[in-house]
């Protein structure tokens, strides 16, 4: 019988031993050997083993449990071991006389020389030498002793090349790479609204990567972010369609972040970087959206439209496989896919992807596939067990069940494929339907690819009926007895009726769903048709 220590007797014992543990220790003037350290007694333990005090287990401290549990959103190795490397310590770092180093909110470093107005994204304390000479070259160059007293210049790196890049913090304006300082004068003294915007794109990348060293943003900047923000709230609020920036939640959201911070006093590098990064989101969609030029509305229109008119022009090898293979044996499907990826990836004619036209193309994929084929199969395979099934049903059957199979694991794959992508952003999504396009230049592969599921699961319902209807004509009921006999007359027709009444209307909901809802935006909008496919 197991035995073990009760409260009370255990203080108590702690209590007398931690009394004899220090007069050992004082008397012997060092520590005693295990073996000397007093144990409990047998009234306190229970049983006769003497159970020395370092080995006894303290109570769980149960008011602190997340000791145990390691802060922050990530795990990590242990710090102890080898396989994690040491990080750079800030305290032994060697940076040069006359830089100062700044940690942006994001935990990455860049480096300010506030005499000479220069900024760096370069490890000094790796590439001291190396730099020493490029803002050595720099400072003697024609080309800085054209620029404006009040520019800074950012040293960096973009594509491979390394150079420099002139920021006007009055103007909240930024130069190229390497862009003549001359050049940069005359491109500010343009007012058109594609260089304003071509030039406050690349200030705000240049103030989100670099928001410590200049103190606080002017105020027209909070007030810019403040009323962009508040018009993609509204324009989200007010109507169904709008190419507005953030969705209403997100620009919510942004609006109270903004509002707090506006609040707070003295200079702040975590404000200075949130405006940016609003103002460059901002600013990218409205270069994208014709902002301030005389076709917005026809951009605007165009990212409301759900149905997109302007498709691909298809090359003739994809005509054949769009409307031939498309049509015979992938039974139309490719048609819908393709739509929907032209409605997403509109980079035809530079609309790019929009995020939320991305993430809900996602999530329409293969939604009910894969729940459809399951049905399917358990209905075939009580179908297979029917007594008197004669072997065309038998054979359309197992037809049946392989596709219905094969549908649910490629919907499978799919789904595992597309899912961690969910949640993404637009690059990611260009990026996809970039690689999809990058061997035929046309996005028919892809829509025959992502078809696949749907297809084999068409196929798997038509090779179910077939065996029906076959099995309604030529099967066999099993009697009492055991043998078998044929059903009566009425069955075959019987069957036949109901067969052609579901298919009629089939039939019916397609042709006013074609007619209603897609010839019409085929003729008015120019989507590829039989039509053009003979006269081209």
């Amino acid at each position: 019988m197991a035995s073990y220590v009760a409260a009370p007797s255990y203080a108590a014992s702690l209590a007398r031993t931690s009394t004899e543990e220090k007069s050992v220790v004082s008397s012997t003037g060092a520590q005693a050997d295990a073996r000397d350290l007093p144990v409990l007694d047998a009234a306190d333990r229970g049983d006769h083993v003497e159970v020395p005090i370092h080995d006894l287990q303290m109570p769980y401290e149960h008011w602190m449990p997340w000791t145990a549990e390691r802060p922050g959103h990530n795990a990590y190795p242990s710090t102890k071991s080898s396989i994690r490397e040491r990080p750079d310590s800030i305290a032994d770092a060697e940076i040069p006389e006359g830089w100062m180093m700044h940690i942006h909110p994001n935990g990455s470093i860049y480096y300010e020389k506030k005499d000479d107005k220069i900024t760096s994204n370069f490890d000094l304390r790796r590439t001291a030498q190396e730099h020493d000479y490029f803002v050595k070259k720099l400072k003697t160059s024609r080309a800085y002793d054209y620029r404006q007293d009040h520019w800074w210049v950012n040293l960096t790196r973009r594509d491979g090349e390394t150079g420099f890049i002139w920021i006007d913090h009055t103007t909240m304006s930024a130069s190229t790479l390497n862009q003549d300082p001359s050049d940069f004068k005359r491109d500010m003294d343009r007012d058109d609204i594609v260089s304003r915007l071509e030039r406050h794109g690349r200030y705000w990348t240049y103030v989100q990567g670099h928001p410590n060293h200049f103190g606080d943003l002017p105020n027209s900047a909070y007030r810019e972010a403040y009323d962009a923000l508040s018009w993609c709230y509204a324009d989200r609020l007010l109507f169904k369609h709008t190419n507005a920036t953030f969705s209403k939640e997100d620009s919510k959201d942004l609006l109270e972040m903004l509002d707090r911070m506006q609040k707070e006093r003295g200079p702040s590098p975590l404000r200075n970087w949130f405006i940016a990064s609003t103002l460059r989101a901002i600013v990218s969609d409205r270069q994208g959206t014709h902002y301030g030029q005389h076709d917005a509305p026809k951009y605007r229109q165009r990212e409301a439209d759900d149905m997109i008119g302007t498709f691909e022009d298809l090359a003739w090898p994809m005509k054949l496989l769009y409307y031939g293979l498309g049509i015979a044996l992938f039974l139309g499907i490719p048609h819908t896919y393709f739509r929907r990826i032209q409605d997403v990836d509109r980079t035809r004619f530079n609309d790019g992807v929009n995020a939320m036209r991305w993430k809900a193309f996602l999530r329409s994929l293969w939604s009910d596939s894969n729940l459809l084929a399951t049905v399917l199969i358990s209905a075939t395979v009580a179908f297979l067990a029917i007594p008197g099934l004669e072997d065309n049903s038998r054979m359309l059957g197992l037809f049946s069940v392989l596709l219905a199979i094969g549908s649910v694991l490629v919907g499978m794959f799919f789904v595992w494929n597309h899912q961690p992508r969910a949640e993404s952003s637009a690059d990611v999504g260009l990026n996809y339907f970039l690689q999809a396009k990058h061997l035929t230049d046309s996005s028919v592969p892809l829509a025959f690819i992502l078809s696949v599921p749907v297809v084999l699961l068409l196929w798997s319902f038509l090779c179910f009926i077939t065996a029906i209807l076959i099995f309604a004509f030529h099967g066999a009921q099993q009697r009492l007895d055991g043998s078998f006999a044929q059903f009566s007359k009425a069955t075959s027709p019987g069957t036949l009726a109901m067969f052609s009444l579901v298919l009629a209307c089939a039939f019916f909901a397609w042709l006013f769903m074609w007619r209603g809802l897609y010839l019409d935006n085929v003729l008015m909008l120019g989507q590829p048709s039989l039509t053009s496919l003979v006269h081209s």
